[in-house]
């Protein structure tokens, strides 16, 4: 996780490049720029309280990505392999089985 505190520090008290900056703390001068722009387009001012961490300016410019892994039907892999071992079955058939499996178990949910 980058110095958020330590780079803004720099930047708005000791008008630093960013290309200073991400020498200072180890990272490129792009991902301080990005981290400014952020901030800039953001509700916070400089300066920030001094309760506020890392984690919480972190939390607060970045939102997590992706959805809840209970989203996603999993394959039974344990059936891919046997009926992988037929004569004739290919991955693909058993792909779009999955994928017709599944789009009828949804309607039938939404229904």
């Amino acid at each position: 996780m980058l110095d958020y505190l330590t780079i803004l520090r720099m930047h708005y008290s000791q008008n630093l490049s960013f290309r200073e900056i991400g020498a200072s703390v180890g990272c490129g001068k792009t991902a301080v720029g990005r981290f400014i722009t952020r901030f800039e387009e953001s509700e916070f001012t400089y300066p920030l309280p001094q309760n506020y961490s890392n984690e919480q300016i972190e939390a607060a410019l970045y939102k997590k990505r992706g959805g809840t892994k209970a989203e996603f039907a999993e394959p039974d892999y344990e059936n891919v392999f046997k009926e992988m071992a037929k004569k004739g079955q290919t991955l693909q058939r058993l792909w779009n089985k999955f994928k017709r499996y599944c789009e009828n178990t949804w309607t039938a949910d939404r229904d």
